[in-house]
């Protein structure tokens, strides 16, 4: 399997996969980016299992070779090495290996000594990296998970090499072929303007084990592209990082996602007509301090941007939590008052995905307006429907954050001779 795409992004590509259009007539939506916008956007991936490696349930010699010091529990399924002799445990697995992509090994260790101790895995006969066993605790299973681009291979083998003086048990031995993805950026009539170019290291690195497995993260691109792509786990994060650094012509353009592995689709966008710039257009983004919606935000810094035709206008002020106190002259003066601003955002016409998008957006712990955060004041998320294009405005109220403390005042009330009286003032 290969990439699969997640909906509620500003960046559709979940009714776009496989399609060779090109940008549709006028009357349909094209999404709006100006020079120096950032895009990113996220797939998950779905590893094939056509490489995984012989489980643990026969003896030494069947299926696994056991080199010196190896043994296997055919009952527990656990192939454990006694810290001596200096022998290869490996098995040949049941699809042929492919290079020129990621694989990703994954097994879990439990060992018995730490200090000192380190294990090298091997894929296609290459010796992948080698793993300190400091980091590790002993006497409780934990996840190792490695992530390899193989350029060359020798064998279809996957193996482990004992390094310093360790002793362990190991278990669940998998290996599972990953996609990697090739974003392109296409015009109008389908020829490629900007493409993509991986990073294809030998090997990329190791995770972290327990108790965080699967928090590598592989940025697969050269220093000189402006778009990266990241893969974590069973995640994948492309960023463009400034679209005037593409050097294409102004236009319509899509984004493709190209797999390079089975089942080799690729993944159009939705149209995007990018200009040097948008008049009467808002670029909105949002993240979180948690990951939340099905999307990674902490973890691979991520924000999602959407530039489109809208307005924030009307603006009105609130009073909250006024109070007001008269002395025993009768003189009154208020003593506490907060007030905040409410601006009325109104959009263009819509399709659904993108209010699928918004209305997740807009709720999310940091949503910006042109660099200002705002939060949603209370209500519903309510599309007004055009029956002939089955696009919709939307209308809501958006309140300016992070004021709060310069907009709300406290008086002092104080007790002087001859009566109440009223003290400094300070802000909040």
């Amino acid at each position: 399997m290969g990439l699969q795409c997640i909906p509620n992004q500003p960046i559709d590509f979940c009714t776009h996969v496989n399609q060779s259009c090109v940008c549709g007539p006028t009357g349909l939506y094209r999404g709006s980016v100006s020079e120096n916008d950032v895009t990113e956007f996220q797939f998950n991936i779905t590893p094939s299992a056509n490489n995984t490696a012989n489980d643990l349930s026969t003896a030494c010699g069947v299926n696994w070779n056991c080199g010196a010091g190896w043994s296997i529990n055919t009952v527990s399924e656990v192939a454990s090495y006694s810290g001596a002799g200096a022998g290869i445990f490996d098995t040949t697995l049941f699809a042929v290996l492919n290079t020129g992509v990621y694989h990703r090994i994954t097994f879990d260790i439990n060992p018995t000594t730490t200090s000192g101790a380190s294990l090298i895995p091997t894929l296609g006969g290459n010796n992948i990296k080698q793993i300190g066993f400091n980091s590790l605790i002993p006497g409780i299973w934990q996840t190792v998970t490695i992530y390899v681009y193989l350029n060359t291979k020798s064998d279809d083998k996957v193996g482990f090499n004992p390094g310093a003086c360790p002793a362990f048990d190991i278990r669940n031995i998998t290996v599972q072929e990953m996609t990697t993805a090739i974003p392109i950026i296409e015009d109008l009539d389908g020829n490629a303007l900007y493409t993509f170019t991986p990073n294809a290291a030998t090997f990329t690195g190791i995770t972290n084990v327990y108790p965080t497995p699967n928090i590598y993260q592989i940025n697969d691109s050269v220093a000189s592209n402006p778009i990266e792509v990241y893969y974590r786990g069973d995640l994948c994060m492309v960023k463009i990082l400034d679209w005037s650094l593409l050097s294409i012509a102004y236009g319509c353009v899509q984004i493709k996602i190209k797999e390079a592995v089975t089942p080799f689709n690729t993944w159009t966008s939705n149209d995007l007509n990018y200009k040097q710039s948008h008049e009467c257009s808002l670029l909105l983004s949002w993240t979180s301090d948690e990951n939340v919606f099905g999307f990674n935000y902490v973890n691979l810094s991520f924000t999602q941007y959407f530039r489109l035709s809208a307005k924030l206008r009307n603006p009105r002020y609130i009073y909250e939590d006024e109070e007001t106190y008269v002395n025993s002259s009768g003189v009154g003066n208020i003593i506490h008052a907060y007030s905040y601003k409410v601006f009325e955002f109104t959009s263009t016409l819509l399709p659904e995905y993108l209010h699928d998008a918004l209305r997740l957006g807009i709720i999310h712990t940091d949503f910006q307006v042109d660099g200002i955060r705002m939060l949603k004041d209370e209500g519903d998320y309510s599309p007004a429907w055009d029956n002939i294009w089955n696009q919709a405005y939307v209308q809501f109220d958006l309140i300016q954050a992070d004021v709060g403390r310069l907009n709300s005042m406290r008086r002092c009330k104080s007790v002087g001779v001859g009566g109440d009286g009223v003290g400094s003032t300070v802000i909040l």
